[in-house]
């Protein structure tokens, strides 16, 4: 299993990692699906109240960007959204490949769990994480099943629309 952190995208590490996925990309694949993900990064790579930044999901092991994730910080800092995750196109021959199917779902859970344990030592009081499409609903619904099951310190899952909403129990 691949072990990640979460580190903020810096100017430096997002030109490194726009070369790295134009590389793997090709670079039409890269114009189309990825250059406007690039762009707003540029332009959205500080912390900023109410405002999505951008992160950097990366391999412990290897120092390789697997996804590039869009979170808000809200409420003063008590409030942190993630909105998207960006894979890597390593990541693009999921339906070809069953080992990176795996790699995928650790990257997500990853994904997930970083910003969850972010969100509680950072002592805010919500974390949200956004189910953009039905899969993603799937994986959030599965989340807080599991969530709820065991004991989590004080702290609940609940689905409300397309949102996990992980909160100190009540």
């Amino acid at each position: 299993m691949t072990d990640y952190h979460l580190r903020p995208m810096t100017a430096g590490r997002l030109f490194d990692v726009a070369a790295d996925w134009r590389t793997l990309a090709g670079e039409d694949e890269f114009t189309v699906e990825l250059a406007a993900v690039f762009d707003w990064c540029a332009t959205h790579l500080t912390p900023t109240e109410n405002d999505a930044h951008a992160m950097e999901l990366v391999d412990d092991d290897t120092g390789v960007t697997g996804a590039i994730l869009e979170v808000i910080t809200a409420r003063r800092g008590r409030l942190s959204k993630m909105l998207k995750i960006y894979a890597s196109p390593h990541f693009w021959t999921v339906d070809r490949d069953p080992l990176i199917k795996r790699e995928v779902v650790e990257l997500y859970a990853a994904a997930f769990v970083l910003m969850i344990a972010d969100g509680i030592s950072s002592g805010v009081d919500e974390i949200k994480i956004y189910g953009r499409t039905s899969q993603m609903l799937d994986i959030l619904s599965s989340l807080e099943t599991i969530w709820n099951s065991g004991d989590r310190s004080g702290w609940s899952a609940t689905l409300a629309g397309r949102w996990l909403s992980i909160a100190p129990k009540a």
